[in-house]
Order: C-alpha cells, then structure tokens, then sequence
C-alpha cells in the first residue's frame, strides 16, 4: 500500500509494464496515477527523450513528484533525471527491472533474447516493420548475437504461445517460458519511492 506522504507522486512508464502496472494498481500495492508512453519509442531515443521532457515539465511544474518506471532508453536518461523531484526505478533496461541482479546477468551472459508480454504481441511490428528484417536476414541476424528466445511470464496474462511459435520461426531460435514474480517489480518501485526524503512506503 502506498501512505499518505506519495499523494503527490505520479509514475511515468514504459508502456511494456503496462499490464504489470494495471495488475498491481488493482490489487490495491499502490495508487498512484500512471502515464504511459509508448514501448515502440525505444526504437527512437531522440523522440522518446523529447516525450519525456515534455512530460517531466508539465507534470513537475503542476507540483508533482515523478517516479520514472524505464531503464537506461535514451543516452540523456541520468541528466533528465537529476532532480529532487524525480527518482527512476534501478535497471539497464526493461528485463533488468523485472528480474533479481544475478538472474539477469546470468541469462543475458547465455546469450538470450528477452520478450515481455507487450513485446510478444508486437514482435512483429518491432521485427518486420521497424526493423525490416525478413527470411533469412533475420536468422542471421539474431543467430549471430543470441542462443534462444527467453519470455518472461508474470503471470499478468496467459503466455501467447501461437506468437512465440511464430517468432521462433522467424528468428530460427527456440524459446523458453520464465516465471518471473512480481515482488522483484513492487521492491525496486518501493526503493525508487524511498528515495524522496528518506521516506519508505511499502510494507509487506
């Protein structure tokens, strides 16, 4: 639950913790109101770097404290982010945000390629139409840099596995289902509030 000193705070998100977030939001772990951009502006540092800054502004100079639910997506994130008003949640990236440390490390030194629910339903725009990439460019493409395809289950929704079949094929590489809790997601959020004054807001 979240106490009456984060009435105030607000969360900027990846839109790939959307499902995450709404889950939690319904269970009652916090109240705090969410805003959304969307996962696809990974692929465009730049236009994601503008959103945010056009975010932080408006909200922070409504007399909001901001928590920002995104990994390292943009080369400017540790400048943007430099302010009492504003705590990002700890990871490199999205993976990174949802895993322990050393299950993270570990898997990435394997070589796998990580899927989240939101980017399982859209692998396809990220594959083909943003990247271009078809036949067996693909394969080659991610034969070279990756052993297997890792989707990380947080239980939020059945895993869509006509999807993962689907990229399987395409990409050439297997994949596998990883359980991943939730409490690791509510813990760095709980840390990234704990930072404003000291103040610690989640009890267990």
């Amino acid at each position: 639950m979240v106490t009456a000193p984060f009435h105030d705070v607000e969360i900027i998100s990846c839109g790939v913790f959307k499902l995450e977030l709404e889950f939690l939001y319904k269970a009652g772990v916090f109240s705090m109101p969410v805003t959304y951009l969307p996962s696809q502006l990974h692929m465009y540092p730049h236009e994601l770097k503008k959103k945010m800054a056009h975010l932080i502004k408006k909200k922070t100079q409504a007399g909001k404290r901001l928590l920002l639910l995104f990994g390292e997506c943009h080369s400017h994130m540790y400048d943007q982010t430099q302010s009492s008003l504003i705590s990002r949640v700890k990871g490199i990236n999205c993976p990174d945000i949802l895993l322990p440390g050393e299950t993270y490390r570990s898997l990435r030194r394997q070589g796998v390629f990580f899927l989240l629910p939101d980017w399982a339903l859209h692998w396809q725009d990220i594959f083909q139409k943003e990247l271009g990439l078809a036949g067996d460019t693909a394969k080659l493409f991610m034969g070279d840099m990756h052993t297997r395809l890792v989707y990380l289950d947080t239980a939020v929704v059945d895993p869509p596995i006509q999807h993962l079949r689907a990229m399987s094929d395409f990409t050439g590489l297997p994949f596998d289902i990883f359980p991943v809790s939730l409490q690791v997601l509510q813990e760095k959020i709980a840390c990234a509030l704990g930072e404003f004054d000291g103040e610690v807001f989640y009890e267990r």
